[in-house]
């Protein structure tokens, strides 16, 4: 899920890059809070044998199932040993992406795991199983998995979806019996437990909007405990608690990704503000990624030299000096605009438009001694234009 604030309708651009849980890329790019939390997010159990959804992405059971048969199969043989081996039963399975050979603690038996993954997907009885000691080469399937030589497959929110009626692209019946399987160990039926993952999926992502809101106010992570406690009790109220804390995001949530009809209007009402689904959200990222903005960006900035009264322009690659503020304004923002322009058509944009943003500064003189001292002035030019290929 990637979470920006759009102003003006454009996305803000941060210097450090976008936010990737708590890294930042320290790459130019859209302001955008990024999480490990949607429909291929892994649901499993905690050691306390607790619900969690996320933050590993895996391959959801129903796609799983529909693209290769023998897997409602077994997920039926599993269902038959649960009672006995319920460890064994996990309703998860690895799927070969590409070979490895040499990885640290490989076992003997690996050419034989390798060919039989060959021939499709295993669940994790039938892995452990070639394995022969599970436990002793744990550690080499993490490293699989965790270097994209396999990947995992099992329940997420999309089978849930698929289990109420709410997604129905493949094969439903293979979802329900993933489902059945955790809903066993956890003493409940099937619809509760995919009532509550969507649920615990909704909320998730309603945390993470609150945490790219609190960031963008400047006030993320001065009070860690206290700001959790306050966005639980608000996320998920309880009748013991003294204080009743309820958030409200003030501007709309605008939700685009195959998904969004699923978790978006759960996640608004828990933020009690607005929801826009628009047409065809479903496929708003692949369109987006063809005729969306280019963007190019030139800051100019303005600053008085010591030398008498003389102000500097700072440009990309130039500077120039004039005597007075306004001939040094016109001249940044001209120039400005014939650097971002260019910039923009190298990247490939037509239809081209100019926004300039201003920013005068200034610093207080004691008392008495009448105005502001000029300090600078900022300029941030910005060339928007739609690809070549889409403007024709």
């Amino acid at each position: 899920t990637d979470i920006a604030l759009l102003h003006h309708g454009r996305p803000r651009l941060s210097p450090q890059g976008a936010a990737v849980g708590r890294w930042r890329t320290m790459v130019e790019a859209i302001d955008a809070h990024t999480v490990g939390l949607g429909g291929d997010s892994r649901v499993t159990l905690d050691e306390q044998e607790g619900l969690v959804v996320g933050p590993q992405r895996v391959v959801p059971v129903a796609w799983l199932a529909h693209r290769y048969p023998g897997v409602r199969e077994e997920l039926e043989a599993q269902w038959t040993l649960l009672a006995a081996r319920p460890h064994h039963a996990t309703g998860e399975f690895l799927l070969a992406q590409r070979e490895a050979a040499g990885e640290p603690g490989e076992p003997p038996t690996a050419p034989a795991l390798w060919g039989a993954l060959r021939e499709g997907p295993r669940s994790l009885r039938e892995v452990h199983a070639l394995l022969r000691y599970p436990t002793l080469y744990a550690g080499y399937l993490q490293r699989l998995e965790r270097h994209g030589h396999v990947a995992r497959a099992g329940l997420t929110p999309t089978d849930a979806a698929h289990v109420l009626g709410l997604f129905g692209e493949w094969d439903a019946e293979a979802a329900r019996l993933a489902a059945r399987l955790l809903a066993r160990r956890l003493g409940c039926d099937v619809e509760a437990l995919c009532r509550r993952v969507i649920e615990e999926a909704s909320r998730g992502i309603a945390r993470e909007v609150i945490a790219k809101a609190l960031g963008d106010d400047g006030l993320n992570g001065h009070h860690q405990e206290t700001d959790s406690a306050l966005i639980a009790s608000a996320l998920r109220p309880r009748e013991d608690t003294l204080l009743d804390c309820t958030l409200r995001l003030r501007p709309p949530i605008v939700a685009v990704g195959a998904p969004v009809a699923t978790y978006f209007p759960r996640v608004a009402d828990l933020l009690h503000t607005g929801l826009t689904l628009p047409p065809h959200a479903e496929v708003a990222n692949a369109v987006g990624a063809v005729v969306g903005s280019v963007v190019a960006r030139v800051q100019a900035l303005v600053v008085p030299q010591q030398e008498g009264d003389v102000l500097r322009v700072y440009l990309p690659g130039e500077t120039a000096d004039f005597g007075a503020l306004p001939e040094a304004i016109v001249h940044a923002e001209r120039r400005g605009r014939e650097i971002a322009a260019a910039e923009a058509v190298r990247a490939g944009a037509a239809d081209i438009e100019i926004e300039v943003e201003r920013e005068d500064h200034t610093a207080p003189v004691a008392n008495g001694w009448g105005a502001d001292l000029y300090v600078e002035t900022r300029l941030a030019i910005s060339a928007v234009g739609r690809p070549r290929l889409a403007a024709r």
